[in-house]
């Protein structure tokens, strides 16, 4: 069996070992999985292997293919990319020292429980299983508006982008039934990444949605498709991360972000609600003094040069508000920082910063902020929209004030507008 398996190539052996590993509970069972697997994977990886290359280079296949093979979808294409490589190499002998090691440390317990906490991992892998292949397939769907597209001749992109939000929505929609169904067994990290996962691809939906509703699509949406390409491989590859270290097959010590962002804080911390109140702006509009903006969700952790990195979902209480400040790409925001950590010191605030350009089309329909009454803009209208926001940490409130400036570049217009904020953290 060794020398059979020593023949495969690296590949293979690398896609075995992904999918295996999580539901194997010694070298015995995995030998026994992989007797009665073989035999009807080879044909089905191929087949599925042919799928993928075929919708890539067609561009029409979005959906996430359902892998009946055992083998998740991304270590396969992961591992047909590691052929004959340092990486695969290295991949492949620390999932076999993983395999070793394994029924050791179970056998070793001599208190007779351990038979117990085999069963509760197993049932905890198979949940993290389960909840893996329904983000991948989220993952392969929820780009619907890329600002570098191809559409199929002979369909309009109102007809793609409406077949390929179908396929989303159902995707989305398993993976949310899912969560939600299990969310009470999953592990605090993992459920906090994941929800705000979900969070980010339903807002997103939310508006191609409302975009295909009137049969308009802006500039705005196409950016934010842009920033879901970043920002959802980087979620994944934290969900991932996290399950590792959760069942066993990355150490604590291997993750570096698992220092607490705070005084009784974790590494990451989910933002549950919160309020900007607008104080006061440069230009003396009344109906803006005192407006409340509700904070609907985000998070807090570090980024991948160590430094604090935020993320806020905002609502306003008028919809043409609201209207408004998703055109201006303030619904949403992605705030950067160079501290590493939220300080609970007032005298040392720790400071955000977030910008966004936006292109307002002539004859797009928004709030005139000096009418307060929605018109049509009379020209194509660059703004440049800049946010810093700089508070302290009170118990698991984030506080503070910020500075909102936008910048009205055809006419030379600045509005800049002052308050404060709060922002509650689990």
């Amino acid at each position: 069996m060794l020398e059979w398996f020593q023949s495969l190539d690296i590949a293979w052996q690398t896609a075995i070992f992904g999918a295996t590993i999580p539901i194997c509970g010694g070298l015995i069972k995995l030998l026994c999985v992989l007797s009665k697997f073989w035999a009807k994977v080879c044909p089905k990886v191929y087949e599925n292997t042919i799928t993928i290359t075929n919708g890539c280079a067609n561009n029409y296949n979005i959906a996430g293919r359902d892998i009946h093979t055992g083998v998740p979808e991304d270590v396969l294409i992961k591992a047909m990319e590691m052929v004959n490589t340092d990486q695969s190499n290295k991949l492949v002998s620390e999932f076999k020292k993983v395999i070793v090691e394994m029924p050791t440390s179970y056998t070793q317990s001599s208190d007779g429980k351990h038979n117990d906490h085999t069963l509760q991992l197993e049932k905890e892998i198979q949940l993290y299983a389960d909840l893996w292949k329904v983000l991948v397939d989220v993952r392969s769907s929820i780009i619907i508006t890329p600002t570098l597209d191809r559409v199929p001749k002979g369909k309009s992109p109102y007809d793609v982008y409406k077949g390929r939000c179908n396929v989303a929505i159902d995707t989305f929609n398993k993976a949310k039934n899912l969560f939600d169904n299990n969310r009470p067994f999953y592990h605090d990290d993992v459920s906090k990444i994941t929800k705000e996962f979900l969070g980010q691809c339903r807002g997103y939906i939310f508006k191609v949605q409302r975009g295909l509703s009137s049969e308009t699509f802006d500039d705005r949406l196409q950016d934010e498709t842009d920033e879901l390409l970043e920002i959802i491989p980087k979620a994944i590859d934290e969900i991932e991360k996290a399950i590792k270290v959760r069942i066993g097959l990355l150490p604590i010590s291997e993750v570096d972000d698992s220092v607490p962002i705070g005084l009784g804080l974790g590494s990451i911390v989910e933002i549950t609600n919160g309020s900007i109140t607008y104080q006061s702006n440069t230009l003396n509009f009344q109906p803006l003094i005192g407006l409340k903006m509700s904070i609907i969700g985000g998070y807090v952790k570090r980024n991948g040069f160590g430094k604090l990195e935020a993320y806020i979902q905002t609502d306003m209480p008028f919809q043409s508000l609201q209207r408004l400040n998703e055109k201006l790409g303030l619904d949403s925001m992605r705030l950067l920082s160079e501290s590493d950590a939220i300080l609970d010191d007032i005298d040392n605030p720790v400071v955000f910063t977030s910008s966004t350009n936006r292109i307002l089309p002539q004859g797009e329909t928004v709030l005139n902020l000096a009418t307060w009454q929605e018109g049509s803009f009379p020209m194509t209208m660059h703004v440049q929209a800049t946010t810093t926001a700089s508070g302290y940490l009170k118990g698991k409130v984030f506080q503070g004030k910020f500075e909102a400036s936008l910048t009205y570049n055809e006419i030379n217009l600045q509005l800049s507008l002052y308050g404060d904020f709060q922002a509650h953290l689990a």
